[in-house]
């Protein structure tokens, strides 16, 4: 008998597991922004960004670029990755701003711990003002002697003996004074909530990810250097530069985060040792936007006895100056000395 009821539930187990694993899989929404400034939504069923199945470049969320040298992000040479040892499950597309259009993307830390992060795209659209065509009069016409001659469908009605100036197209159809100097529309704004925003480089592999760990916080990855805030935080499509939006005007991130460790590492205050281990955090006050680095920095005072004590040091995310250095009395002293 209690073989039998182990074989039954054996059974019902058997067949009731994959639909829990299926129901398990959970469903990823990744908001890409290619090189030529194209935005997409990527819809995985694993949520991992995996290959796109309409776009010809590959879309991972292995971000494995090396640092870059502005804040205009441009893609340097990577090796290819080797495959991955589970088949990744195709992936939906879905267009949001075409090519080459000016767009921002505003990513905004979120308010539980969902780890889903809401995004602001705000698009660009100049209007296109209509062409006139009137029909044929009598009347003096002055044409522009940089366009093409007007044929007689396209000749605006004027009073005898008046002096009218006009410019028109190449086909002769006569562009009113809007078109000359065309006025932009109200920008085209849309809201989506996401996992992560990436940034592409060329050869369409991740060189920024923006996602949320936390309620609250964002972070941003450029290959292993992580930086966590509090703002939200801002990119532009046409050349991936970072900022921090405010009512005034966007503080503009100038110096990527692998820069600043990596300054911070040239200027002698912390070893790459020291610096690979450090909490960054982006935070902003009246100066502008910053990065504080908070780590442990060990060594050895003259080669002999080992010292260790937290140190702090704030960089500016816009010149990439260092702005203070919080240290122990015996780094002060002795920094050079210690080793």
């Amino acid at each position: 008998m209690n073989k039998k009821r182990f074989f039954l539930i054996f059974l019902i187990l058997l067949l009731i597991f994959p639909l829990v694993a299926q129901t398990s899989i959970a469903k990823a929404d990744d908001l890409v922004i290619q090189d030529d400034g194209k935005i997409i939504l990527v819809i995985t069923n694993n949520g991992v960004l995996g290959v796109t199945t309409s776009a010809p470049a590959p879309v991972t969320t292995a971000n494995k670029s090396a640092p870059v040298t502005h804040a205009a992000v441009t893609q340097p040479q990577h090796t290819s990755p080797p495959p991955p040892s589970n088949p990744i499950t195709p992936v939906r597309t879905v267009p949001i701003v075409p090519p080459h259009t000016e767009s921002t993307v505003q990513i905004n830390p979120p308010i539980n711990s969902g780890r889903k992060v809401q995004v602001t795209i705000t698009t660009q659209t100049p209007s296109t003002p209509p062409v006139i065509k009137v029909p044929a009069t009598n009347g003096n016409i002055q044409q522009n002697p940089q366009t093409a001659p007007l044929k007689s469908s396209a000749v605006i009605p004027v009073q005898k003996n008046q002096t009218t100036t006009v410019q028109t197209n190449k086909t002769g159809n006569i562009v009113p004074p809007s078109a000359v100097n065309p006025t932009s529309q109200s920008p085209a704004v849309t809201t989506k909530t996401v996992d992560q925003v990436v940034a592409q480089g060329s050869d369409g592999k991740p060189v920024i990810t923006i996602q949320s760990d936390q309620a609250h916080q964002l972070t941003i990855q450029q290959g292993t250097t992580k930086v966590t805030t509090s703002l939200p935080i801002q990119v532009s499509t046409m050349n991936h530069s970072l900022g921090v939006p405010s009512q005034n005007q966007t503080g503009a991130i100038n110096v990527l985060p692998s820069e600043a460790l990596q300054g911070i590492v040239n200027k002698g205050i912390l070893n790459t040792r020291n610096a690979s281990k450090a909490k960054v955090h982006l935070t902003q006050d009246t100066n502008g936007v910053n990065y504080t680095v908070d780590t442990q920095k060990q060594g050895k005072l003259f080669g002999v006895f080992p010292v260790q004590s937290p140190v702090q040091v704030k960089l500016s995310a816009q010149s990439g100056k260092i702005v203070n250095v919080t240290q122990p009395v015996l780094f002060n002293i002795f920094g050079g000395f210690i080793k």
